[in-house]
C-alpha cells in the first residue's frame, strides 16, 4: 500500500485540506515553497488546505491544481484527485448547488407563511402603472392648456372648421393658374379663358353672356393650342386630357389647333367642325369660319 493510502487510512476522519496540510507541515514546507515548485496562487493553496470548494475553479482545473500540490508533497496525485472529487461531491455547498442535498423538513408555521407569501398579489400591476400614466398626461395637458388659456374644445372645433371650409374651396373654386396668369397681366374679364377638369363644355362656369361669340372646347388628350382673343396678343395654352375651356370674345378669335387634333369644339352651344388639313397645324378664324 501506498504512503498516501496508509496515512489516508490512519487519518480516516480528517478531511483531504487537512491532510496536505498537515503533510506539507510535516515535511518542513512552507506555502512559499510549494507555490514556488507549483506556479499556484497562495490563496487557491490555502483554499485547497481549507476545503474551500466554493473559493476553487471548476473541476478540469481543480483536478490539475490538486495533481500538481500532491506532486509537490511527493504524494499519489491519482489517489489524491480521487478523493478530491469524493469529498467534493459529498460537501454540502456542492450539494446545495446541484440540487442533490436532502431536504428538511420544516415547521408547519413557516411553511404555511412561505406559501402565504407566494400567494401575496404582487403591489402594483401594469395595468395600474398604465392608468396612473394616462392620469398624470391628463394633468400635464390640463396644466399647459390652463397656463396659456387654451379650450381644448374650442381649438379643436375651429381646427375641424377650418379642415372642413379649405376642402370646399378647393373642390368648388374653378379659377386655375392660366387664369390667374391672365388676370394678373391685367387682361379684360370678357377675354378671361376660364377652364374646368373632366366636365363637358355646356356645364362648365358660366361665361361672359354678353360676349358675341362663345367657344367651348373638350380635350380627349393632352394638347397644345395657340389663342388669340379679339385684339389680345396669341397665347399658347397646353390642356390635359380631359380638361375643358371656353374663350369668349367680341370681335374674333383665332384657333391654331394641331394638324389631326381630337378636340371637340362648339360655338354658342352649336358643335363645330374642325377643318380638313394634311399639314401639321389647322387655323379656326371666328367668324371667318363660318363663312367658309
Amino acid at each position: 500500500m501506498s504512503e498516501t493510502s496508509d496515512k489516508q487510512t490512519e487519518n480516516k476522519f480528517e478531511s483531504l485540506g487537512s491532510f496536505l496540510k498537515k503533510t506539507r507541515v510535516e515535511r518542513g514546507l512552507e506555502l512559499e515553497q510549494i507555490i514556488e515548485e507549483t506556479k499556484v496562487s497562495a490563496s487557491t493553496l490555502r483554499a485547497i488546505e481549507a476545503d474551500d470548494f466554493d473559493a476553487l475553479p471548476a473541476d478540469a482545473f481543480a483536478r490539475g491544481l490538486y495533481a500538481h500540490y500532491a506532486t509537490a508533497l511527493r504524494l499519489n496525485k491519482d489517489e489524491i484527485v480521487a478523493r478530491f472529487f469524493m469529498e467534493r461531491n459529498s460537501h454540502p455547498s456542492v450539494q446545495a448547488k446541484q440540487g442533490t442535498l436532502p431536504s428538511q423538513p420544516q415547521p408547519p408555521g413557516k411553511k404555511a407563511k412561505q406559501i402565504s407569501g407566494m400567494a401575496e398579489p404582487t403591489g402594483v400591476s401594469p395595468i395600474s402603472s398604465l392608468g396612473f400614466f394616462l392620469l398624470l398626461l391628463i394633468v400635464i395637458a390640463g396644466t399647459v392648456c390652463w397656463y396659456l388659456s387654451i379650450n381644448p374644445a374650442t381649438y379643436l372645433s375651429a381646427k375641424l372648421r377650418g379642415i372642413s371650409q379649405q376642402t370646399t374651396q378647393e373642390q368648388t373654386s374653378p379659377v386655375t393658374d392660366v387664369e390667374n396668369d391672365i388676370l394678373a397681366e391685367g387682361e379684360p374679364a370678357s377675354t378671361a379663358i376660364i377652364s374646368t377638369a373632366l366636365s363637358p363644355p355646356s356645364r362648365t362656369e358660366p361665361a361672359d353672356q354678353q360676349a358675341k361669340y362663345i367657344v367651348a372646347a373638350q380635350f380627349p388628350s393632352t394638347t397644345t393650342v395657340t389663342v388669340t382673343i379679339d385684339d389680345n396678343p396669341p397665347q399658347e395654352l397646353t390642356y390635359s386630357a380631359g380638361q375643358s375651356v371656353i374663350w369668349p370674345a367680341d370681335k374674333k378669335l383665332v384657333l391654331v389647333l394641331p394638324g389631326q387634333s381630337d378636340i371637340k369644339l362648339t360655338l354658342n352651344d352649336i358643335p363645330l367642325s374642325l377643318p380638313d388639313t394634311k399639314g401639321d397645324t389647322s387655323t379656326i378664324t371666328i367668324p371667318e369660319y363660318l363663312l367658309e
